[in-house]
């Protein structure tokens, strides 16, 4: 059984993490996930990156995946490089390291130290509707829900209990000063 190489790229670029100049696959930034959190983003990298070893863990040429991970490796760090404003993807691993290290979760991203055809299919676990469903782009935030609230300074049940949403203020607020957390 061999991996289709060729087709994981262009599977990649129709998702925005290539781009293809003149033949070649280059990896590129991914705009809507800058406003995520940087673990969030190393999240949705590492969960391409597993999903794809793990399909093509019988795979005979498994070895050229790492082309695909390298890629995805610099995809990563162009799209923090657009969250932190560095504007070069070597000043993202200078800051970071090189497995794009979050400062906060000690997240980091999955690189193989192996990309030999290892002949084991993980699936521990039925994968939840919940999870094959997720959109990555769209995700609201749940990652300060464990710190303190800004306004209440409460530590249990935080939640976003304090923001009204723009769209509603925006005729309420017709030349007055708004309070926006109430």
């Amino acid at each position: 059984m061999y991996a289709p190489i060729k087709k994981i790229f262009e599977k990649a670029t129709d998702s925005g993490l290539f781009f293809k100049r003149s033949g070649e696959f280059v990896p590129t930034k991914v705009g809507r996930l800058i406003n995520l959190d940087h673990a969030d983003i190393l999240g949705y990298y590492n969960s391409v990156i597993r999903g794809v070893l793990n399909y093509y863990s019988f795979a005979n040429n498994r070895k050229f995946l790492g082309s695909f991970v390298h890629g995805l490796k610099w995809s990563c760090a162009r799209t923090l490089a657009l969250k932190y404003k560095l504007r070069h993807s070597s000043k993202v691993f200078k800051r970071f390291g090189g497995k794009l290290k979050c400062p906060d979760t000690k997240k980091e991203m999955v690189i193989p130290s192996t990309f030999k055809a290892i002949k084991v299919f993980g699936c521990k676990q039925p994968i939840s509707d919940e999870v094959l469903f997720k959109k990555w782009n769209n995700k609201y935030t749940n990652s300060n829900l464990f710190k303190i609230c800004i306004i209440c300074g409460s530590k249990d049940n935080i939640e976003m209990h304090h923001v009204r949403k723009i769209r509603d203020l925006k005729s309420k607020a017709a030349g007055k000063v708004m309070d926006w957390f109430r």
